[in-house]
C-alpha cells in the first residue's frame, strides 16, 4: 500500500511541476521550475522503494525458491 501510493504522489508531483514549466516565459525559469519539481518527485520514488539494505525493510536482493 505505501509503495503504490508513494508512486502516486510522485506522478502527481512531476505532473504539477511540467504544467507549472509550461507556464514560465522564459527558458532558465522553466528549467528552474522543471529542475525542482522532477527531483523531488524522484527523491519519492527513490525513497518508497523498498531497497534491500535498507533497515527498515528485511529483504534480500535475491529470493531463493
Amino acid at each position: 500500500m505505501e509503495h503504490s501510493l508513494m508512486m502516486v504522489i510522485a506522478i502527481v508531483v512531476i505532473t504539477i511541476g511540467s504544467a507549472r514549466a509550461k507556464r514560465k516565459l522564459t527558458d532558465p525559469e522553466k528549467f528552474q521550475t522543471m529542475a525542482l519539481w522532477f527531483s523531488a518527485g524522484l527523491l519519492i520514488i527513490l525513497s518508497s522503494v523498498p531497497w534491500a539494505f535498507s533497515p527498515l525493510i528485511s529483504r534480500p536482493y535475491f529470493r531463493p525458491f
